[in-house]
């Protein structure tokens, strides 16, 4: 995501080891992992996918951002039993109801809306919303990548590489450099 004067504003990877290691814990339900790095934060926000699925029941993401005060504000996002533009309720730890993100249905490519109360407006919130709602494009895919990638790793077909970029998330905050 850029800024309109085209400086970075944040990027969302999907982290394809952390993402392999879940969805083979979950018996191949697919349990993406995406990092979120925005510009003016110490810190990485990891949106996961829940791996507690059942076939045709609406699925779950789950994230967290540190709060004003140092401590997490967790949150969840479940998609809408019924609904034809993909869209999402956003809840915070006590099962409130704190937001919307609303997809269109009649939009080539994607277009979504997203709502959030006046006391959880936190701009860090807001880029995460911004950076779900860009994602929603490709969570199908998303989802039979990793179900194909699981099924190939665990017949033996393939070994996973991950970039270098990814790696450098993984790395010890607490080494010597």
């Amino acid at each position: 995501m850029f800024t309109d004067t085209l400086n970075w504003r944040a990027t969302m990877d999907l982290m394809l080891g952390r993402s392999m290691q879940q969805t083979i814990a979950a018996r191949g339900t697919p349990v993406m992992v995406y990092a979120i790095n925005t510009d003016r934060d110490d810190f990485v926000v990891y949106l996961e996918r829940s791996a507690n699925k059942w076939p045709f029941m609406p699925e779950h993401f789950g994230f967290f951002i540190p709060g004003p005060d140092g401590q997490p504000v967790f949150y969840r996002l479940k998609r809408h039993f019924i609904n034809l533009g993909g869209d999402y309720t956003l809840y915070d730890e006590h099962d409130n109801k704190v937001g919307m993100v609303d997809g269109k249905v009649f939009s080539i490519g994607g277009k979504w809306k997203c709502k959030v109360r006046i006391e959880h407006a936190d701009r860090r919130l807001l880029t995460v919303l911004q950076m779900f709602a860009a994602m929603q494009v490709f969570n199908g895919e998303s989802r039979r990548y990793l179900r194909r990638l699981w099924r190939m790793v665990r017949r033996g077909k393939t070994a996973i590489v991950l970039d270098p970029q990814e790696l450098d998330l993984y790395k010890n905050p607490r080494r010597l450099r």
